[in-house]
């Protein structure tokens, strides 16, 4: 699960674009929900995989990181993202 939400007030973001790709399972993407929650399922991931993480809004700088799965039997990783304004 990724939870997105700005960096300034701390506000939940619904609506933000979090896309998921892992080497071997493809890309996903889904749209964060009114608690700024986006969800996903990784059924075959194996210890220790790499996954990106690009989270992008409207008017918001967008968020590139990488991250590894540690546990895959059936445990629940929660990511916090935030996303900060763009500066013209």
């Amino acid at each position: 699960m990724v939870v997105v939400t700005n960096g300034v007030t701390d506000w939940t973001m619904e609506g933000a674009s979090v896309k998921i790709h892992m080497d071997g399972h493809g890309t996903q993407e889904r749209f964060s929900d009114q608690e700024g929650a986006a969800f996903f399922t990784f059924k075959h991931a194996k210890g220790k995989e790499r996954y990106n993480i690009e989270v992008n809004a409207v008017s918001y700088d967008p968020v590139d990181l990488t991250r590894f799965i540690h546990d895959p039997e059936g445990q629940t990783e929660i990511v916090h993202v935030k996303l900060y304004p763009t500066v013209n």
